[in-house]
């Protein structure tokens, strides 16, 4: 697309021109979306940091001052992508802090009957999961110990425990 095609399409966006919003979206979705992808290797999040992209593009279109639209879209999904890193690691940083409170709060509790619940909800976790937990958990891995350990990505392995200490900690409260 040239330079001058793009500058005239922000400006009729941000003359809430939605015939041009569309014409934009059309012409730079694919790049982004396969841009994301390459850099989050999951499709449901990188369909969703293009739409968010494109969804803030429209609400703020009157405050557009973008002099390379190319640029400062894909500027917009690399961060978007940090955001939603960082995003996933502070929930998975509350979930593990929220379970070890959990186990904490209920450590004079430990009845044989409580330990039975709490090993037989490890072991209804998925084979991978529960592996990834008890790398975790009982032996005390980090998580890039263990996705080195297992060649499996930092991402991976935060979402298996994401989905272990979801799962664990459902079971528990309603057994």
């Amino acid at each position: 697309m040239k330079t001058e095609h793009k500058h005239e399409l922000l400006s009729l966006i941000r003359r809430d021109d939605t015939k041009a919003f569309t014409r934009l979206v059309s012409e730079h979705w694919e790049k982004l979306f396969i841009y994301a992808f390459r850099l989050t290797k999951d499709r449901e999040l990188a369909q969703s940091i293009v739409q968010t992209i494109f969804i803030d593009l429209w609400e703020k279109r009157h405050l557009l001052e973008i002099q390379q639209p190319e640029s400062y879209l894909f500027q917009a999904v690399k961060f978007q992508v940090f955001k939603a890193y960082r995003d996933r690691k502070m929930k998975l940083e509350v979930l593990q802090e929220k379970f070890e409170d959990y186990l904490t709060e209920h450590e004079n509790d430990y009845e044989p009957e409580l330990i039975l619940r709490l090993h037989q909800a490890i072991d209804r976790l998925p084979d991978r999961c529960r592996e990834i937990f008890h790398l975790n958990r009982f032996h005390e891995l980090s998580i890039d110990q263990i996705a080195e350990q297992l060649n499996l990505s930092r991402q991976t392995v935060k979402n298996q425990l994401t989905r272990a200490f979801q799962q664990v900690r459902t079971e528990l409260r309603n057994n």
